[in-house]
């Protein structure tokens, strides 16, 4: 894969999802610059959207203008990118990017939203940004939804097309498997991406075996500084720049700098990381949020936990939904 690999971090975007993306004014152009310092190809600056609210001191836009104040210069080799959810932003707000410093956007979207979420992707790169569609929980996708979802991908001719595992629930042999599946339909130009989280402690071994393959299609690997990210985290950026063999590219010293006046300090007040709660949201196919409840609720045992998820509406396990995971817990505690 050596020539064919970029790295995206996504530290400033999913690990706001740990401390409510309150870096810090200062925190977040440290961050950008050493980022651009160890020359990693995509810098993911933050979540674009019109539900959160955006200040100076975190990482959520409210315009793609405003990342303006965190980047010092342009550097050759680096993009600066944002992610929106799907229906979180209406992207008709949207200057030209010629206007802007921001390369490219990431749109996030379940499947039952695939036709409209390709349809603002359309829009998006109809002003000239890159794009690149986040189908969520790709492993979930049944062969006919894939075929669908690279046939949508192949006519709006996208930067990249990503293979998510957003529940951390991602063996080596369904990474392999959807990687072939679009190798084999994916226009060659197109990039494919994984964004991988760690509930299974796989990220590494799943993303390496990607970065190993005999191929001439672009890989895109995302990762964080120290894996920051909700719940079990994502891929570590400093692990996966030490694990490249031909890493000259790159250099992992500005990540270590990160670590130290940035996000080893936020671990301590907000801390994520590998629990058996995230490992059994996992293997349970649940979103990780409902692991995270039940943490929250405490004293109850990893079993207990188990037994919770095997309960669970498989219907319901994708979206959050804090009231059904309330009334499950409600019967247990009175049965007990």
């Amino acid at each position: 894969m050596k020539g064919n690999l970029k790295i995206l971090d996504c530290t400033l975007r999913d690990g706001g999802y740990c401390n409510n993306w309150n870096f810090g004014y200062h925190n977040i152009k440290y961050v950008i610059r050493k980022l651009m310092e160890s020359k990693i190809n995509l810098i993911e600056c933050g979540i674009l959207s019109d539900s959160l609210k955006s200040s100076m001191d975190n990482s959520i836009f409210s315009s793609v203008r405003q990342v303006e104040e965190y980047i010092e210069e342009k550097a050759n080799g680096t993009d600066f990118l944002m992610l929106m959810n799907y229906d979180e932003y209406d992207v008709d707000k949207l200057p030209p990017a010629e206007e802007t410093i921001l390369d490219g956007i990431r749109v996030a979207f379940h499947k039952k939203n695939m036709v409209d979420a390709y349809e603002v992707c359309e829009k998006i790169k109809e002003r000239g940004y890159k794009i690149y569609p986040q189908p969520m929980v790709t492993n979930l996708y049944s062969e006919e939804e894939l075929t669908e979802l690279i046939h949508r991908s192949n006519r709006l001719q996208p930067e990249a097309l990503y293979i998510v595992d957003s529940f951390g629930a991602m063996t080596e042999s369904e990474v392999e498997r959807l990687f072939a599946f679009y190798n084999a339909e994916l226009d060659k130009n197109i990039s494919i991406g994984f964004h991988s989280h760690n509930n299974l402690m796989l990220s590494l071994s799943n993303s390496m075996m990607l970065v190993k393959k005999e191929t001439t299609r672009p890989l895109i690997v995302d990762s964080s500084v120290l894996g920051m990210g909700r719940g079990a985290g994502n891929l570590h950026t400093e692990v996966l720049l030490s694990s490249l063999k031909d890493a000259g590219e790159y250099h992992v010293k500005p990540i270590y700098s990160i670590i130290d006046q940035v996000v080893g300090k936020i671990k301590e007040e907000h801390p994520w990381g590998y629990s058996g709660s995230y490992f059994l949201s996992a293997i349970h196919h649940c979103h990780p949020n409902y692991a995270k409840f039940l943490l929250e609720r405490g004293l109850l045992t990893v079993g207990e936990m188990n037994e919770i998820f095997m309960k669970m509406d498989k219907n319901k396990k994708t979206i959050y939904d804090e009231t059904y995971i309330s009334e499950i817990m409600k019967c247990l505690e009175g049965k007990r």
